[in-house]
């Protein structure tokens, strides 16, 4: 985690900067914050040398960055939607790779189960697949299961957000409606003249 302090361009703010930062293939995302720092930058290496070099050469030959903090984490203890957004990626790969592992061998895929249940019950075929397949199929559906829950809670967060932001600015407005208005004694003057 790379902490970046810049000075923002005229007309342009600290977009044109960023767009340069995260273009770079290290970078795996980047946050506009406030604080000391403008940036948050996660980057990936393989070793200290290799984040040390990006820092070097690439991060901080850029116009207009100031200043970076560089941070690592040692530890991970929790990570948001991590175990289960593996998992569904984990069924995808590995019912893929079955799937290719089978076209390579035999140049064919293998499909040895049948719902017979299906046909039973509604009187309708049903395709015929492959463990590799149920594997796919299951981790497509955690996958789309990890987006909708995950969107939700997003949504759902930002609008709170908003509505704890919106009383303190309905309160600022009417505060600053109920100041009364200074009158200069040259004013009061100046009116007067114009009733006479």
């Amino acid at each position: 985690l790379i902490e970046v302090r810049v000075t923002p361009q005229r007309g342009d703010g600290f977009d044109r900067i960023a767009e340069r930062i995260y273009q770079f293939e290290e970078v795996e995302s980047m946050y506009l914050m406030s604080g000391a720092y403008d940036f948050a930058v996660t980057i990936t290496g393989r070793s200290l040398k290799d984040v040390a070099s990006f820092v070097s050469a690439r991060l901080s030959t850029i116009e207009g960055v100031i200043g970076t903090a560089t941070h690592f984490i040692l530890k991970k203890y929790k990570e948001k939607g991590g175990v289960f957004l593996h998992v569904a990626l984990s069924f995808i790969l590995a019912g893929g790779i079955g799937n290719l592992v089978d076209r390579i061998a035999l140049g064919y895929v293998r499909d040895f189960i049948e719902y017979t249940f299906i046909y039973t019950l509604f009187g309708k075929n049903f395709a015929i697949c492959n463990f590799a397949d149920v594997v796919l199929t299951i981790g497509v559906i955690l996958l789309i299961l990890y987006l909708i829950v995950f969107y939700a809670i997003d949504t759902k967060k930002k609008a709170q957000i908003k509505e704890t932001a919106a009383p303190s600015s309905v309160q600022d407005e009417e505060a600053e409606m109920s100041e009364p208005l200074s009158v200069s004694p040259e004013d009061e003057r100046s009116s007067g003249d114009e009733e006479d």
